[in-house]
């Protein structure tokens, strides 16, 4: 630009596009044209978060191990912006979305942990937390106020809500 040349950017949004198109034969034919295997996999990880399911949080869980993933840990801003930034104008994120962060149901008032057992070092709870620290032992993300912040909360590990599946990146 110092050089007086043009310079230009295209951006396109075909989020809607991927949801008009059978996801295996997509990536099938990434495939078979001969994207890299990181690439195709980027894809398919994609599109795995663009599933719309309501689970309890041990259905979830397990939905997300089949497909050789977890439930997601928000360990840091940078995931935090992530997650956020994938619930944007999304309904169900003001009732709640499960992630990965549990307690036990043993002991006195147990601390809260992320499924993988790292421990809670950063943290985003909401203000009414806990709703229930005798009975609610799943943690869910929930939306609140204009800006859209996320906050965690405890939860029912019975309510049945959709979730964040997170994969680990091959690159």
């Amino acid at each position: 630009m110092d050089c007086k040349k043009y310079c230009a950017a295209l951006f396109l949004d075909l989020s809607k596009a991927f949801d008009t198109v059978d996801h295996a034969i997509l990536l099938n034919r990434l495939n078979n044209i001969g994207l890299s295997v990181n690439a195709v996999s980027w894809f398919s990880n994609y599109l795995s978060a663009r599933k719309q399911l309501n689970k309890t949080w041990i259905d979830a869980l397990e939905h997300c191990r089949q497909e050789n993933s977890s439930l997601v840990e928000i360990f840091n801003d940078a995931v935090g912006v992530k997650v956020k930034n994938l619930l944007q104008n999304k309904t169900e994120s003001h009732t709640g979305v499960w992630v990965g962060l549990e307690r036990s149901i043993f002991g006195k008032n147990p601390e809260w942990k992320w499924i993988s057992g790292s421990k809670v070092l950063y943290s985003q709870w909401n203000n009414s937390f806990p709703v229930n620290s005798l009975n609610n032992h799943c943690g869910k993300i929930i939306s609140v106020n204009e800006a859209k912040q996320i906050k965690w909360l405890d939860a029912n590990c019975h309510e049945k809500l959709p979730f964040i599946c997170q994969r680990k990146l091959l690159f």
